[in-house]
């Protein structure tokens, strides 16, 4: 599985398009997700921090930061596990990424 936001140059994205069209059943559908410009620049300053909490014992932490001069966006996940009355982390991952800006004809 490839994270399509996460790929560093525009021939990585052309092998991951590549590798799906020749897996993808024909008439099928290729769905994914990719950040925008204005999604890092604009949306992620404004809620730079989201928190989670999918049971009553984890809870998740994402941080994000997008650098416009050097293009480069930043994720960090925090997660946390209750033990007992108090939260743990149990868990801490940041992922980096240069911004691929390509068109594919």
């Amino acid at each position: 599985m490839t994270a399509s936001n996460y790929l560093l140059h525009a021939e990585e994205l052309a092998r991951t398009f590549q590798a799906v069209s020749a897996h993808l059943n024909p008439g099928g559908y290729f769905i994914f997700d990719m950040n925008t410009i204005y999604g890092l620049a604009v949306y992620w300053q404004r809620f730079p921090y989201n928190l989670n909490q999918d049971t009553e014992d984890y809870l998740a932490l994402m941080g994000t930061a997008y650098d416009y001069e050097l293009d480069t966006a930043e994720v960090r996940f925090i997660m946390f596990e209750r033990e007992g009355a108090r939260w743990r982390a149990s868990m801490k991952s940041t992922a980096n990424a240069a911004i691929i800006w390509t068109t594919f004809c």
